[in-house]
């Protein structure tokens, strides 16, 4: 008997009604499944191979020679759906925090993000799973300066959104947003959640930054209208 199918490392899914949406973070692309493809996929991820139907053992191998599912435990891990992430509030509907204005030495930090991110992506080509690899590191060393609280968060996130007009464009997307928010707080010793989500008819992804729940960067009802694929 041979082993169970896996998702090959890099790949989140999610539920979307009766359908899914796989993000490929190694090769940066979305799959999308439906109708019978979403039939058999939901056989693979419940299933050993043994105890799947003929069509669903096919599509799993056809998901194989794509490089999103393996039999090598080397090159994958279970599969997995993206649970929802909750949403209780956002940082535009709370009166939280000292309300302090932005510093001089915060601009400093944004601005420097910023340069360093501009040079990154020259290096690395913009690759999406590098800049992951790069965020998981931000985390962890905010988890090593442990000097965050919802309240500092949110502070520094009203810093943030106060000096990104004088090194941000309006025409940065939510992705680059995001990032250089989740490295300002981890900057500060603040560990927050970069979500990634995805909606269809029509189809769009967005991405936002959170902490305990609580949005740093969108509205509420904005993110509550995406299913979470991806938490980093």
């Amino acid at each position: 008997m041979q082993d169970d199918y896996l998702f090959r490392n890099g790949i989140h899914a999610c539920a979307v009604g009766g359908d899914y949406v796989l993000l490929d973070t190694a090769l940066d692309r979305y799959l999308y499944l439906s109708g019978s493809q979403a039939a058999w996929f939901s056989d693979i991820a419940a299933a050993p191979k043994a105890g799947m139907s003929g069509l669903a053992g096919q599509f799993a191998e056809r998901l194989c020679d794509k490089h999103v599912l393996t039999r090598s435990k080397d090159l994958g891990q279970p599969i997995h759906l993206t649970p929802p992430c909750g949403v209780h509030a956002s940082i535009y509907d709370l009166d939280i925090g000292q309300g302090h204005a932005p510093s001089l030495r915060h601009l400093a930090t944004l601005v420097a993000l910023r340069a360093a991110w501009g040079l990154a992506r020259r290096v690395r080509g913009g690759r999406l799973a590098a800049t992951l690899t790069a965020a998981q590191q931000w985390k962890q060393t905010a988890r090593a300066k442990a000097s965050g609280s919802d309240a500092r968060a949110i502070d520094l996130a009203r810093s943030f959104h106060a000096l990104t007009p004088y090194c941000v464009s309006i025409h940065d997307a939510c992705f680059l947003r995001s990032m250089l928010l989740l490295q300002f707080l981890a900057h500060y010793g603040v560990d927050a959640d970069w979500i990634f989500g995805v909606r269809l008819s029509p189809f769009a992804a967005h991405c936002w930054v959170s902490r305990n729940g609580i949005v740093l960067n969108e509205e509420r009802d904005t993110c509550a209208d995406y299913q979470t694929l991806m938490v980093i």
